[in-house]
């Protein structure tokens, strides 16, 4: 038996299981760099799939913690595609962030809804030494690069405090952000990223593998 034969048995292995302990999410594909959860991009309306803790295989002895934002996705892996969001009432919404050769998906849980923007400056048109009005980013000017994407959105490490020093200063809280990748798009340092709660984070480094996007960031605090 070759590989993909045997990904395909594993497969129908997996759907098999998933009807019998699974639970049942909206399967969606995104196209576009906006409406990533409308139903223009739906796949399947009552997709079979349940989750278990990564590094706990499908044992199930174990809720999730805190920071468990990685899960194995039991599901039909002939349907699944890399970068595909499972979203359910009752177990929230996940992106598909690996499909490995022989193996069950790996998925991503998100808590928040993100939009990236490329800065743009005010650009007054005054080019006189001295004279010239505010010339750097402003929110008006700021470009939609991704529109409504949900991703998993964690604070890591300490803050940065300010550089006054007051007991007050609470500084500004730096997050990991994962998402999935589109093809063609590109996230760079500088980018902004606002999500659903009205917070506003800078980027301060993007790396792209397989997995899809891994975004540190630090969020804009007056």
């Amino acid at each position: 038996m070759n590989e993909a034969r045997l990904q395909q048995v594993l497969g129908k292995g997996y759907a098999i299981a998933a009807a019998r302990v699974g639970s049942t999410f909206e399967l969606y594909r995104p196209s576009a760099f906006d409406s990533v959860l409308e139903p223009i991009n739906l796949i399947a309306a009552s997709f079979k799939c349940g989750t278990a803790a990564y590094g706990n295989g499908f044992g199930f002895e174990k809720p999730d913690q805190h920071r468990d934002h990685y899960n194995n996705l039991l599901g039909d892996t002939r349907i699944m595609q890399k970068g595909d969001y499972l979203v359910s009432v009752q177990y929230g919404t996940w992106f598909v962030a690996d499909m490995p050769s022989i193996k069950p998906a790996l998925g991503v849980r998100c808590d928040r809804v993100l939009t990236v923007k490329r800065a743009g400056s005010a650009g007054t048109g005054c080019t006189t030494v001295g004279l010239s009005g505010y010339s750097g980013p402003v929110a008006a000017n700021e470009a939609d690069i991704l529109i409504g994407w949900p991703a998993s959105l964690m604070e890591v490490g300490g803050r940065a405090r300010g550089n006054a020093g007051l007991p007050i200063d609470a500084g500004a809280p730096s997050v990991e952000i994962m998402m999935p990748a589109l093809p063609d798009v590109m996230i760079e340092p500088a980018d902004v990223i606002a999500c659903d709660l009205g917070r506003r984070y800078i980027v301060k480094g993007a790396e792209l593998s397989k997995f899809g996007w891994k975004i540190m960031a630090v969020e804009a605090v007056a």
